[in-house]
């Protein structure tokens, strides 16, 4: 009897399932296969997996040509499904100089197989992951070799197709609850035979039971901790019940109890007629004892390929036998790692490790000769880009409810909050001479003060929602077309009201010009929904190109600065320097001011001004003068805003610039989000 747990009065959430495993395994004796491989003979009532969701892939079943051969039938149920990747290289270009990633790595892995990949950078064997997905994603890089999928040559865009790869990102949509996640998850992949796809929920629940989830499937996931989000990133990509199981350091910052759970539970995931495939750190020894395979990498070379049990005796034969009470999967790890300690140390390791990988290169076993080829799993079925929009909204709308309600309701009021504000300094404002300058200075604040804790706000939202955004395209959840659609139809209701929010209270308090037609009150509300949405588009375009907040505040203030001084009210007109005078024919400000300073103003005949009386060349005669700005027009053109409207259709060139200026920086961001990757600059999960 051996223990293979540590002490087991260490502090960790466990359910059911995991002491059942937990139990059982310390219950449980190594015994030795014909070959030498230990195997645990676990005790019944350990199996993790639903039988009825999740049954044994018989691929002697689904292949007709196989039913009336019994010998062929048997090779398909214990090869198939098989994949065999030979001369595996991928070279990156950075900074001109091109350098390999891995070069020429050959292994295969048959059903059953928990292969396990163990690198002395996460980098080697991360690459590699991707690289078999088609998800290198490197302008540069080049991929050499060749991939053998149940004996029929393949491209790694056709392994995509029919495996699921998850990465290390946790950053799931923190306001869905793990139960949600899953539910979304599956509208968008469903496995690709027609048989697994029934009874969805069904998958759901047994994945959230069999991977210890259960206690935490109604709770928001930015409250899980990050072993139960690992594991939730597992769950997600196994609802598509593939054959083939890419994961990328599942295990990564696990405790001895998480981790040991759940390569048990992927164990026996390939049990049932499946390929696991994983990247690790050199795990325990209880841990690497359930590998079937390894692979070995430091610096992009193969150190060893092959089965779990001959590892050790293939160093022993190259005289580095591990030695007693020492973890091999630590041991062989340190021994083909670069040692930095001293040059001396440094030299000793390099030349150790080109021995060590020039020996395996002339020695490496050869491949399974799979003289039957097989038949390629089915594509994994994906949502196409209507039903990912629907989805998406479905996400949007149901369940991220109650906290995008909340988010709204946020957005309102602070927007109406901002309106009455400003309302409250320029209350009741009367129509005089003396008033007019006040008007004008209303305008302005409106235009370029008040809505800035609204964009500031847009830009803390955008970068909150881009660390799961960066996620779900990572994975490929979906399109991102389909992002952009979904996202303008559910958040264009929830604007147009905030907006509005702002706009009207405003107006009505500082009794801006308001005729019986409602005319000024159209003008004023289209002009100002244009102005908002232009530093909108502008905040998201640079949002989407730009890593940081900070990164995207500065340019956007200068742009903002520019902007409000080239309107007409801080600078005069004809004051502005003509290095920066050209500005204002591209500014959104400029524009709305002007017009909304024309509606304010043209229609005022004559200003009511109080005449005091002054003297007269010191004599005893006193005289009323004139008022300095007699007339709406006399203030327009003092102030310079009359030079774009000289003629009365000029009055709707304000909404056309706006117009045009609002679509062509829609434009621009949407196009930085299909171009630039949208990830955020640090992600703690990641």
């Amino acid at each position: 009897m051996v223990n293979l747990l540590p002490d087991p009065t260490a502090s960790l959430r466990l359910d059911r399932s995991q002491r059942e495993i937990y139990t059982s395994r310390q219950q449980s004796e190594r015994m030795e296969d014909n070959g030498g491989q230990d195997i645990y003979t676990l005790s019944q009532g350990t199996h993790l997996l639903n039988e009825k969701y999740f049954p044994n892939k018989d691929y002697a079943a689904s292949s007709n040509t196989m039913k009336s051969h019994s010998r062929k039938a048997d090779i398909y149920s214990s090869v198939y499904p098989s994949i065999q990747v030979r001369s595996f290289s991928l070279t990156k270009t950075e900074n001109r100089k091109s350098d390999y990633s891995f070069s020429a790595v050959t292994f295969e892995a048959k059903s059953g197989d928990l292969v396990g990949i163990m690198a002395t950078s996460d980098e080697q064997g991360d690459d590699l992951l991707r690289a078999l997905m088609n998800r290198r994603g490197q302008w540069g890089s080049s991929l050499k070799g060749a991939i053998t999928y149940n004996g029929i040559n393949v491209e790694p865009r056709q392994i995509a197709e029919r495996a699921v790869y998850a990465g290390t990102n946790l950053d799931f949509n923190p306001d869905m609850s793990l139960k949600q996640t899953m539910l979304f998850q599956s509208h968008l992949a469903e496995p690709g035979e027609a048989s697994r796809k029934s009874d969805t929920k069904g998958r759901i629940e047994a994945l959230i039971s069999d991977l210890g989830l259960s206690n935490v499937a109604a709770t928001r996931v930015a409250e899980l901790t990050r072993s139960e989000k690992q594991r939730l990133n597992i769950a997600c990509q196994l609802l598509a019940d593939p054959d083939l199981v890419l994961l990328e350091r599942p295990t990564h910052n696990m405790d001895i109890f998480d981790t040991f759970f759940l390569v048990e539970y992927l164990r026996q995931w390939a049990l049932r007629g499946r390929i696991v495939i994983i990247t690790m750190h050199p795990p325990t020894f209880e841990i690497y004892n359930m590998l079937t395979r390894v692979l070995v990498l430091t610096n992009g070379r193969t150190i060893f390929s092959g089965k779990r049990k001959d590892m050790i005796p293939y160093f022993e034969s190259l005289d580095y036998p591990c030695p007693a009470q020492k973890n091999p999967a630590d041991y062989y790890i340190d021994l083909v790692s670069l040692d930095m300690t001293t040059p001396e140390a440094h030299v000793e390791s390099v030349q150790r490790i080109e021995h060590l990988a020039s020996i395996f290169t002339q020695h490496q076993p050869s491949l399974t000769d799979l003289s039957h080829p097989g038949v390629l799993p089915p594509k994994i079925w994906t949502a196409s880009a209507p039903w990912q929009v629907i989805v998406l909204w479905i996400r949007a709308l149901i369940f991220q409810f109650p906290y995008n309600l909340i988010e709204a309701l946020h957005q309102v009021i602070q927007n109406v909050a901002m309106s009455v504000l400003i309302g409250v300094v320029y209350f009741g404002l009367n129509r005089n001479q003396a008033s007019a300058d006040d008007r004008l200075g209303l305008l302005y604040v409106i235009l370029a003060v008040g809505i800035w804790p609204m964009i500031i706000h847009i830009i803390q939202k955008e970068y909150r929602a881009k660390k799961w955004l960066h996620k779900d395209l990572l994975d490929r959840t979906y399109g991102r077309g389909a992002f952009l659609i979904a996202k303008l139809l559910c958040s264009l209701p929830v604007t147009l009201i905030s907006i509005g929010a702002y706009i009207i209270p405003v107006y009505f308090m500082t009794r801006l010009r308001q005729d019986d037609d409602f005319r000024s009150f159209g003008i004023f509300v289209g002009m100002m929904y244009l102005h908002v949405f232009a530093w909108r588009a502008t905040a998201k375009l640079l949002v989407y190109m730009l890593p940081t907040p900070g990164w995207t505040v500065l340019p956007l203030s200068i742009l903002a600065v520019l902007s409000s001084q080239t309107s007409g009210y801080p600078v005069h007109p004809n004051q502005i320097w003509r290095v920066f005078k050209w500005f204002e024919w591209i500014s959104p400000t400029q524009w709305t001011f002007q017009q909304l300073t024309q509606q304010e103003f043209n229609g005022i005949d004559k200003f009511n001004c109080q005449k005091i009386p002054v003297q007269v060349g010191g004599l005893p005669i006193l005289t009323s003068p004139n008022c300095g700005v007699e007339t709406g027009r006399d203030l327009l053109s003092f102030m310079n805003l009359s030079r774009h409207a000289t003629l009365p259709q000029d009055l709707w060139m304000g909404f056309v610039a706006v117009g045009v200026y609002d679509v062509g920086m829609f434009f621009l961001a949407f196009l930085a989000f299909f171009i630039i990757r949208q990830r955020p600059r640090l992600t703690p999960s990641t």
